[in-house]
């Protein structure tokens, strides 16, 4: 009986999402790519970048890193499945501005650096900096709100997402 209700507990906390990237936090609607800012691949907020860093938003392990760097997936200890796509058509630039301290099935602790990006690189080629951040497994939750949007630096409080 107690075992069911600890469970039950367990089950209703909440993941706080801290920032990966430092800069202007913004809802996912003013993504121009349809595929994020439609929610198409799930719900999320973006980030435009002020320095090309991003770092663990919380405990988990990488489960994808794209081979140009450009994006990567991550799992939480709590089942949050996170897709960080730095800039948008980026995957174009193969990887040339892109540098990752990290690999497909490492575990990683919040904050840990993940990857750095050359921002000027970046605009130059044409390509949009705003940060998609997606919840990919967003259906699986009950409630995902929004909790720190404008300026944000790495790792403050930016969602939080309930079973």
């Amino acid at each position: 009986m107690f075992r069911k209700l600890k469970n039950r507990c367990k089950e209703s906390k909440a993941v706080i999402l801290m920032s990966p990237i430092e800069g202007e936090a913004v809802q996912i609607s003013e993504v121009s790519d349809p595929t994020f800012g439609e929610e198409i691949l799930g719900k999320g907020f973006a980030i435009h970048p002020v320095v090309g860093r991003v770092v663990a938003p919380f405990d988990g392990e990488i489960t994808l890193l794209f081979e140009t760097a450009h994006a990567l997936t991550m799992t939480s200890t709590d089942g949050v499945e996170l897709l960080i796509h730095v800039g948008l058509e980026t995957v174009g630039l193969q990887g040339s501005p892109f540098q990752a301290f990290v690999s497909t099935g490492d575990k990683v602790r919040v904050g840990t650096k993940l990857l750095e990006f050359d921002m000027n690189v970046i605009k130059e080629a044409g390509c949009e900096l705003i940060t998609p951040i997606v919840i990919t497994n967003s259906e699986a939750y009950t409630e995902i709100a929004q909790i720190g949007m404008g300026y944000v630096k790495e790792l403050n409080e930016v969602m939080k997402i309930s079973k």
